[in-house]
């Protein structure tokens, strides 16, 4: 398939909204010229120049008008293209909060849902107020940042099209989300948004799903989108049992095929083979192993697994009050000398400044301690978890009378410390046991904390 873009897709937003506007969410568009585009590309690598900051500036103000029509409830922002959804991932402290929130009243240890929550924080992660958070949406965005780089690159000024699309933002359970396949302007398939997640009350509903999204179709949908082939997302209001339309999607193997594959199921997808509807019959024996470390570890931080066990934590390598050993221990495993370390001076910054949620090697932090690496890559935002972690350790064994309010705090921002690693080395194997004895430490904590 060709997945070239051309300067106007006939997917992108401006193009199918005005066709489909009574049937999805409030929408309005900001202008992202050329030269607006290439502002914005810069300010998301920090390399900006006076005018396009000056750029920048109009285009949060320009937002700004338009979330202020929506009544306080915030928006949803994205390209014609695509949205900034990975930035999610990238607010640890806010995603964290979301998490636990989603957590109330979710049974304890019950999988399933607390995946089904954690799909939820991640969403609601997502919602913005004003154009200042959504410009930092953007900033934080690497899928845009690439995006941008590749577009500008391969297109010309004149050819050029395209919007910051602001979205109302719509009450909405995203675990209700559905994508379906429209080949020759026949609907030939459909599938559960979330492949990962079990719905109980999808399955219980799975053919009144079916029926409405087909109806929807062939009696609306058919007849207003001007084109024969391509996916479409589907929002399900179990409330009141019908469906609404989220967007449109390139016919693409870029566009995600869930649970088929556009290869393997290639004659169902294109029609040859009668349709199909798939869904997640059953829940996954342990559903939280289908996502990553870092957020199966946000539940694991609120929800502590009883099948963790604590790594010892010996005093050899913990000697109390000996922070120079200690840091000696420690940082032998992560080729860093300890002696170009101040340790007061550190232990003062994270028990007073613990803002420094993701350190980077030309933030404050390392120019107060004066580290020198003597590796790179990932190893470097690894060393400030270890730090964190140790010295919790450190000051609730120094301090008797340490209030249980403080250990939590503490203990959320290591955690929230910890999964500031951007990626995990799939080639290292090192890195998959050292998340592992991380979590299993803040899990170790939590435990202590629940019954206290």
């Amino acid at each position: 398939m060709d997945n070239k873009w051309i300067p106007q897709d006939p997917t992108d937003v401006e193009v199918w909204y005005p066709y489909l506007q009574n049937y999805t969410f409030p929408t309005d568009f900001v202008d992202l010229n050329y030269t607006r585009a290439h502002a914005l590309l810069a300010y998301s690598k920090q390399e900006y120049t006076d005018d396009q900051a000056h750029l920048i500036d109009t285009i949060i103000l320009e937002i700004d008008q338009v979330i202020s029509q929506y009544d306080g409830v915030g928006a949803f922002v994205r390209l014609s293209t695509l949205s900034p959804k990975d930035a999610a991932l990238d607010d640890h402290q806010k995603l964290y909060e979301l998490v636990g929130d989603c957590l109330l009243g979710v049974p304890e240890y019950h999988r399933s849902k607390e995946l089904i929550a954690l799909n939820r924080a991640l969403h609601l992660c997502a919602r913005v107020k004003n154009g200042e958070q959504a410009m930092d949406m953007f900033r934080r965005s690497n899928r845009v940042r690439k995006h941008l780089e590749n577009r500008l690159e391969e297109t010309e000024q004149d050819q050029w099209n395209m919007n910051i699309v602001v979205r109302r933002w719509i009450e909405i359970n995203p675990e209700y989300e559905f994508r379906a396949f429209v080949h020759n302007n026949t609907m030939t398939a459909i599938t559960h948004y979330y492949k990962f997640l079990y719905v109980e009350e999808i399955v219980e509903c799975k053919e009144l799903i079916q029926n409405l999204i087909l109806e929807f179709f062939e009696h609306t949908l058919k007849e207003l989108v001007p084109l024969d082939d391509y996916v479409i997302d589907f929002i399900y209001d179990y409330s009141n049992q019908s469906v609404s339309v989220i967007e449109l999607n390139p016919w693409s193997e870029a566009s995600s095929s869930a649970l088929f594959d556009w290869e393997v199921d290639q004659n169902i997808i294109f029609g040859e083979e009668p349709f199909q509807f798939r869904i997640l019959e059953q829940p996954f024996a342990d559903p939280l192993e289908r996502v990553s470390a870092r957020l199966k570890y946000m539940i694991f931080m609120y929800r502590p697994n009883s099948d963790i066990v604590r790594p010892k934590l010996e005093n050899e390598l913990f000697p109390k009050g000996k922070y120079a050993s200690l840091f000696s221990s420690i940082t032998k495993k992560f080729i860093i000398t300890s002696e170009d370390i101040d340790i007061e001076r550190l232990f003062q910054i994270i028990i007073e400044q613990p803002s420094f949620a993701h350190w980077v090697p030309d933030d404050q932090f390392f120019d107060i301690i004066q580290m020198r690496l003597e590796s790179t890559g990932l190893l470097r935002n690894l060393f400030p978890t270890t730090i964190a972690l140790v010295l919790i350790e450190i000051y609730f064994r120094n301090n008797k009378h340490a209030k249980t309010n403080e250990y939590v705090e503490l203990c959320k921002k290591a955690y929230i410390y910890c999964f500031a690693i951007k990626e995990i080395a799939e080639d290292d194997e090192n890195m998959d046991q050292y998340i592992s004895n991380t979590c299993s430490f803040l899990s170790s904590i939590a435990q202590i904390i629940h019954r206290k």
